[in-house]
C-alpha cells in the first residue's frame, strides 16, 4: 500500500473517533435548564398561541380565587357592554395584569356601614373595590340614570314637550322639580329637572313623552309608563346589566324594582359616555327658562359638586343621589383629575353624612396612594 493511501485512512480514522465522542457527549449531557430563556421569550416577544391558552387557563383560576377569597378587595375584570345598540355578552374572567397598580382599602371606616359599595377605574376599566355589588338592591334615584339613557337613545334633547297628567303618577313625599301641567319645555330640561332635582314628576313626563314619540301617538300616562319600563329592561340587557328589573321610571320601592350595584356602575359608565348626560350632571346648577314662559332654578342634589358645601370636592362631576327608606342613602359621584377617572358608589348608608364620607374615602385611598 502506498505512502498516500495510508496517510488518507488514518486521517478518516481520526475524524471518524471524534466524531463519535461528540455524539456520545451530547447524549450523555444532562438536559439544559431553559428557564431563563423562557423568561426571556415572555418579556422580550409576543406569545405564541399556545402561550395564549396556559396563560388565559392559569388567569381564570387566579381571578376565582380571588373573588372567593377577598371579595371586598379584589380587582375584578372590566365590566362587561358600553354600546346600547349592541347587546352586550359575558366576558370570560381574566386574571388583572400584574402591571395594573392595587390598592389597600383596608383602612376605610365608612364603607363597612354602606350596605354596597365600589370604586371603579374608568381609564383601566376595572373595579379597584367591591362591597356586596353583586346583591340586588332597591336603587332609589339611582335608576334615572337609566331612564335618562333610555329617553337619549330615542329622542333628541331639543325635542318640546308639553307636560300633561302623568306628574301625578309620582307617589306622596317623592322629590319634585315642580313642573306643572301645561309648562313646555324640552326634554333637556325635564332632564336636568330629573338628573339635579331628582323629580319624580319629571321622571313620569319623560317616560310618558319619550313612549309617546316611539309610538307615534299620545298614550295614555299609565300605558306609556308601561312602555317606556319595557324599554328600561331592554335597554338594560342590551348594555350588560345582569342584576336589573325595572317596574316604574323614578326608583321608588317596588318588589320588583332592583339592581346591584354593579350594575349601577354598569349602567353610570355607559350614561357618562353620553355629551348630553355629562353636560347636565356635572352642573351644580340649572336655571331653566320653559318655552311657556315659566322660568326656574334647580340645584344638583349630589353635594359633592356644591362648593359651599362641606361635601365638596374639586374634580367630582356628577352623577346621582338616591334615597328611599328601603335603599337608605345612595350615591354615585364621577371624579376626574389628570391622573385618575372614577366612579365611586355607596349604597343603603345610615345618614347623609356618611353617604358621602363613604364615597369619597374611596376616592380618596386611589388618589393619594
Amino acid at each position: 500500500m502506498k505512502k498516500k493511501e495510508i496517510a488518507a485512512l488514518l486521517a478518516a480514522a481520526v475524524i471518524f473517533l471524534l466524531v463519535g465522542c461528540n455524539y456520545n457527549r451530547i447524549l450523555i449531557s444532562p438536559p439544559q435548564d431553559r428557564s431563563v430563556a423562557a423568561d426571556a421569550t415572555l418579556t422580550d416577544a409576543p406569545a405564541t398561541p399556545g402561550d395564549a391558552t396556559d396563560t388565559e387557563a392559569t388567569a381564570t383560576d387566579a381571578q376565582t380565587t380571588a373573588v372567593q377569597t377577598a371579595a371586598d378587595t379584589t380587582t375584578q375584570p372590566s365590566v362587561p357592554g358600553t354600546t346600547a345598540q349592541v347587546p352586550a355578552t359575558a366576558a370570560a374572567p381574566v386574571a388583572p395584569s400584574p402591571f395594573l397598580r392595587t390598592y389597600d382599602f383596608s383602612g376605610l371606616k365608612y364603607s363597612v356601614h354602606s350596605t354596597a359599595a365600589a370604586c371603579y377605574d374608568l381609564r383601566e376599566d376595572r373595579f379597584l373595590y367591591e362591597k356586596n355589588a353583586g346583591s340586588r338592591l332597591s336603587p332609589a334615584s339611582l335608576t334615572k340614570i337609566v331612564t335618562a339613557c333610555v329617553a337619549l337613545k330615542y329622542v333628541a334633547p331639543t325635542a318640546v314637550y308639553t307636560v300633561g297628567n302623568e306628574i301625578n303618577m309620582a307617589g306622596p313625599n317623592s322629590s319634585l322639580c315642580f313642573i306643572k301641567a301645561g309648562h313646555q319645555l324640552t326634554l333637556y330640561d325635564l332632564l336636568c329637572g330629573m338628573m339635579l332635582a331628582s323629580g319624580n314628576d319629571a321622571a313620569y313626563t319623560v317616560a310618558v313623552k319619550v313612549s309617546s314619540t316611539i309610538a307615534g301617538e299620545v298614550l295614555p300616562a299609565a300605558e306609556g309608563v308601561s312602555r317606556f319600563v319595557d324599554l328600561m329592561n331592554g335597554f338594560a340587557a342590551e348594555i350588560g346589566l345582569t342584576d336589573s328589573h325595572f317596574v316604574n321610571p323614578e326608583g321608588w320601592d317596588d318588589p320588583g324594582q332592583y339592581m346591584s350595584l354593579r350594575d349601577i356602575v354598569v349602567a353610570a359608565r355607559y350614561a357618562m359616555s353620553l355629551d348630553v348626560f355629562r353636560d347636565i350632571v356635572s352642573r351644580p346648577t340649572y336655571n331653566a327658562t320653559f318655552l311657556s314662559g315659566q322660568t326656574i332654578t334647580w340645584k344638583n342634589s349630589n353635594l359633592m359638586l356644591d362648593p359651599a358645601s362641606p361635601f365638596y370636592l374639586p374634580g367630582v362631576a356628577g352623577v346621582k343621589t338616591g334615597t328611599t327608606p328601603l335603599a337608605g342613602k345612595c350615591l354615585i359621584s364621577y371624579y376626574r383629575d389628570d391622573a385618575y377617572e372614577l366612579l365611586s358608589a355607596s349604597m343603603g348608608n345610615p345618614t347623609e353624612e356618611e353617604r358621602y364620607y363613604s364615597v369619597r374615602e374611596r376616592i380618596d385611598t386611589v388618589r393619594y396612594q
